[in-house]
Formats: C-alpha cells, structure tokens, sequence
C-alpha cells in the first residue's frame, strides 16, 4: 500500500505542474458526485483516459464509490483517509515552505492565501505574519466550526446579489481553493451559496450541529471564482505578456490552461459564468483579444457598449 501510493505521488508530481490525474484525485475527493461525461469535459480527456485515471486511483488503495454512473472518492474508508498523507505536508515541508516564503516580497498575492491555507491545516504560526487580522480570526473560525460541524451567524455580510447587509445562518462546509471564499449551506434559502470572506463583518459560532450535511456540495468554481452547477462555456482569448503576467498574479488557477504561442498566450478556459472573466478583460482593454465564442463578446459588448476586437 505504501509503495503503491509512493507510486501514485511521483506519478501526479512529476512534470513539477498539478497533472490531469492530481486534479482528478482531488475533485473526486468533494463531497460531489461527478459521472464519466463531466470528468472527460472538466478534464479535457477521452473516455478511455477517464477510465485509465480512476482505475489507476484505485490501484493506489482509494475506493471510488460508484452510483448510477457517477463517481466519487470515498473518503471515510480506511484507505480512502491515506489522501490526507498523500497531500499534505510533514512539519518539516512547512517549515521549508515558511522559511522559503519569507523570501518573498509581501505584496506577492499567492504570499497570503499559502500562508493562511499552511495556518488552517497545520495550526502553525504562519497567519500572524498576515497583516488583515480580521481575516484572520475569521478563517480561524471558519475552520474551527468546519472540523467541528457547527452552524454559524455570518454577521453583517454584505450581499452583491441582494444588495442588503443582513446576518445570513449557514452551515459552512468547504474554502474555496484561494481562501477568498467559502462555500455553506444557507438555512433561509435551503440551498449551497459561496461567500466572500471579506464581506463577513464578524462570525458568531453556534451551539446547534449541521443538520444538513447531506445537501453539502460545491458547484463548479472556475479560475475567475465564479461558480455554477457545471461549466457553462469555454472562452477562448489571445493575451499579451501583459495581460498574461496579470492573469496569473491575480488568477493563479487560470495559468494550466494557458499555452505560450509565439509572441502571446493562447487562453482556453470553462468558465461558470461571463462575470468574472469579463471583468479581467475589460480591465485589459487592447492586451486581450476574444476568439471565441461571440455570446462572449456580445456580453462584453453590452458591458462596455463598444466593439471588441475578434481574434481569428
């Protein structure tokens, strides 16, 4: 089991890049449900790669429960927690990792989230180096009530959506992979909504326990921390060195679906909805150009009420 796993590490880790299997291992590993067609999408995979990677899983001791087509890890299984050691670190890795980011200048974006992501997961003392202390306390407690499955009082939180600053009762489940969010399950509108950490106001952690972890599940978030129940569309975009070195500084998770050509990048990312890609470009106006698909031009078209330029 030992030797299959070590295995399974080198193989996921190899090209030094997050691989097609890494990805798979730990969307299966969400309290979701993914069937064949939404794997082979999200990853951009054949059929019978698809099948290629979730029997390899298997091989490494994960059991990969099956219902009606569907898949996903299972987790509370004996082997299934060995995830857990796959892909965390030993105390001596964050050390390492502590002593590494010291050496980055703190108004390095990513300097944040790897740090707050290394307090929550290990308890160290990497979250006082962070200068937004009321972030902080409210990751910590965040976190706290995760492991505990409490419910909580999300003070003041102030909605885009509702345009309203009303406490919201939830049952917080899941961060979103910056940190900049978390997913919970609402009690008012029985349904899973992602919330901004930095429009909680302060948190009131509840005596009540979850009484429905079974609704838990995170939508699809895309690399602009847009969500929805599937990825809606692929956008398709040439960008400048400009416009390339912004994305990944603020949008690390888009750079795997980024390829250099020539004298610029060729973008093809799913996206859950035009919103938060749209805002990229059009702070970029003249450094992005659209391929495709035209709905998306046409939304950035009504945004900013001019013509964009469509790249062949």
């Amino acid at each position: 089991m030992i030797a299959v796993c070590f295995s399974l590490k080198l193989t996921i880790m190899g090209d030094g890049k997050m691989s097609v299997l890494l990805r798979m291992l730990m969307t299966l590993s969400t309290k979701r449900r993914y069937s064949l067609h939404e794997l082979m999408e999200r990853f951009d995979v054949s059929e019978s790669t698809a099948y290629r990677h979730i029997r390899t899983i298997e091989g490494a001791g994960f059991v990969v429960a099956k219902l009606k087509g569907t898949y996903r890890l299972a987790l509370e299984s004996s082997t299934g927690k060995t995830l857990k050691n796959l892909l965390h670190f030993t105390p001596e890795e964050v050390y390492i990792l502590e002593r590494t980011m010291d050496l980055l200048h703190d108004s390095v974006p990513v300097k944040s989230r790897l740090l707050l992501k290394l307090h929550t997961l290990y308890d160290t003392q990497s979250l006082a180096k962070l200068a937004n202390t009321d972030k902080q306390q409210i990751v910590q407690q965040l976190a706290k009530a995760i492991e505990n499955k409490c419910c909580l009082n999300l003070k003041d939180y102030r909605s885009n959506n509702s345009q309203k600053i009303e406490d919201r009762l939830v049952e917080a489940f899941e961060f979103l992979p910056d940190y900049s969010g978390i997913w919970c399950y609402e009690t008012a509108s029985d349904s899973c909504k992602q919330f901004k950490i930095s429009r909680i106001a302060a948190i009131e952690v509840l005596a009540q326990p979850w009484a429905n972890e079974a609704a838990h599940t995170a939508a699809f978030t895309d690399a602009f921390r847009m969500s929805g129940s599937n990825a809606k569309l692929i956008v398709e975009a040439r960008l400048s060195l400009k416009a390339f070195n912004l994305l990944i500084e603020e949008f690390p998770l888009a750079e795997q679906y980024l390829i250099k050509h020539g004298d610029y990048y060729r973008l093809k990312v799913p996206v859950a909805s035009f919103e938060g890609i749209g805002r990229f470009v059009l702070g970029m106006a003249g450094e992005v150009h659209i391929v495709s698909p035209k709905s998306f031009i046409n939304f950035l078209e009504k945004k900013q009420e001019k013509k964009f330029t469509v790249a062949g």
